[in-house]
């Protein structure tokens, strides 16, 4: 948040809402259940982390009564549709005239390339057939993560980052290859790395 963080804003209100605080730091963690917190996420949030907060919310609302008419049901309808997604866990290419199977785990990057999409991984570049817009909907953003409109890296691929001129930043994975980052990526990328 510019100027100002989250613990500033609720010393600010005159009647501080539920909050969960979520952030890529560990050192408030205190500090937000000393100021009534409902939960403290660490980066990168899960599906899972999410729910468990969502549920601490609707039990601290049923105990202080103060659960208004349908927040019971939008919970449980947020829980469910949190608890319900499945990420893509594989992706396939066609070799000759067989269906290859990649598990998505095993891939490091996926590429845009003249108008065609590739899964990267230690044995090369495989065409698929899904978009990056496809695949940024389809995989889960705890690993994955969008660099560049022509980018994804699984983010436990990552080997190492460097700065470049102008701001920007160049990855590298664990297998070598290189990719550059768009500069209104970068603060995403921080986050989803921790750093």
């Amino acid at each position: 948040m510019p100027e100002i963080d989250g613990f500033a804003l609720l010393s600010r209100l005159k009647t501080p809402p539920h909050v969960v605080f979520t952030t890529a730091y560990d050192e408030h963690a205190v500090r937000a259940f000393e100021v009534n917190s409902v939960d403290y996420l660490l980066k990168p949030v899960t599906r899972d982390k999410v729910s468990r907060a969502l549920n601490r919310l609707a039990d601290r609302l049923a105990k202080a009564n103060e659960n208004p008419a349908g927040l019971d049901a939008l919970l449980r309808m947020v829980a469910d549709s949190l608890r319900r997604k499945e990420w893509l866990r594989r992706v396939s290419t066609q070799v000759g005239q067989h269906l290859t199977l990649i598990d998505v785990d095993e891939v490091t990057h996926f590429v845009s390339e003249d108008r065609y999409t590739y899964a990267c991984t230690g044995q090369g570049k495989h065409l698929i057939a899904p978009s990056l817009v496809e695949l940024e909907e389809r995989l889960d953003p705890a690993h994955f993560l969008r660099i560049h409109r022509g980018a994804i890296v699984n983010l436990r691929e990552v080997a190492r980052i460097s700065r470049w001129f102008q701001g920007r930043l160049h990855v590298q994975m664990k297998n070598g290859g290189q990719l550059s980052v768009s500069r209104e990526k970068v603060a995403k990328l921080r986050d989803a790395l921790g750093l």
